[in-house]
């Protein structure tokens, strides 16, 4: 709205050239906007992560150091212990091919029972 407004105001100053100028470069931001989101998001997704495995001492570390040789940031949001039971929620942020390779690391992994993201 303000570049259209401005636009008009140097339309109605006489600035022909300065305003078709922005004219076209307005329009060539709007055009190649969508593919820099794309690429952005592809670099920089976030996403939630619940594990739910069999109780050991030292499950969610094992968890996080995967993550960490993934090169994924995340945060643990939730821990909860069900009898033998632990569910493990984190949230985490990077790039989508380091979420899909995590992805299948974990889903090979046999102590994991189940694996929500």
């Amino acid at each position: 709205i303000w570049a259209v407004a401005a636009v008009g105001m140097g339309i109605g100053a006489g600035h022909y050239f300065a305003s078709a100028s922005a004219s076209v470069l307005i329009l060539i931001v709007l055009a190649i906007l969508p593919y820099m989101e794309r690429m952005i998001d592809r670099l920089n997704q976030s996403k939630e992560y619940s594990i739910k495995c069999d109780f050991s001492a030292n499950k969610r570390v094992h968890y996080e150091l995967l993550l960490k040789q993934h090169n994924l940031k995340y945060k643990l949001s939730k821990e909860i212990k069900e009898g033998n039971q632990l569910i493990i929620n984190w949230e985490v942020r990077g790039p989508a091919k380091n979420h899909e390779q995590f992805a299948a690391v974990i889903n090979e992994d046999a102590t994991v029972n189940r694996f929500e993201y």
